[in-house]
């Protein structure tokens, strides 16, 4: 009977139960997942105080932005991860630009294009880790974000340097 009860608590709790789950993260924590998966990364600080993180894949830099962050400087746990990169069309962007992102979003399931006010072409993808993740799970929204980096550019006829 004891091994009966064993046995179902092992099929309740599933593999998942050995991996930790989060709902915040710190800026280190961050960066030393990111690099592990072979990303270069570092820790700095947003103009609003808040941790950001300044990364590279290949030739492309982007940035994680970090929102519902709570704790003392330095020490902050953020639950909401915003992977961003710009990329600077040199000029105006033409009507077809516009009409080109606009595809990019109808067909891409993840990842979001944008144009900002200054014409620049944004693209971002944001990871909400506030009702729980596991580390696998944070680690494949990276894979899925380097893969949002290079079908964005493989769209727009960029190269990645990857």
């Amino acid at each position: 009977m004891a091994a009966a009860a064993a046995l179902a608590l092992l099929v309740l709790a599933g593999p998942a139960a050995a991996d930790s789950v989060m709902r915040d993260i710190s800026a280190d924590e961050l960066v030393k997942i990111m690099r592990g998966q072979g990303f270069a990364a570092q820790a700095d600080t947003a103009s609003d105080g808040t941790p950001l993180i300044v990364a590279r894949l290949g030739q492309v830099k982007f940035g994680v932005t970090t929102y519902g962050c709570k704790g003392a400087k330095g020490a902050m746990r953020c639950s909401r991860l915003q992977f961003v990169t710009v990329f600077d069309l040199q000029n105006a962007p033409s009507m077809e630009a516009v009409m080109a992102m606009n595809a990019y979003n109808n067909k891409r399931l993840f990842g979001r294009a944008y144009i900002d006010p200054q014409g620049d072409a944004i693209l971002d993808m944001t990871v909400n880790l506030s009702r729980g993740v596991t580390r696998d799970n944070l680690v494949d929204n990276m894979t899925v974000w380097t893969g949002v980096l290079s079908n964005f550019m493989s769209d727009f006829g960029w190269e990645t340097g990857a």
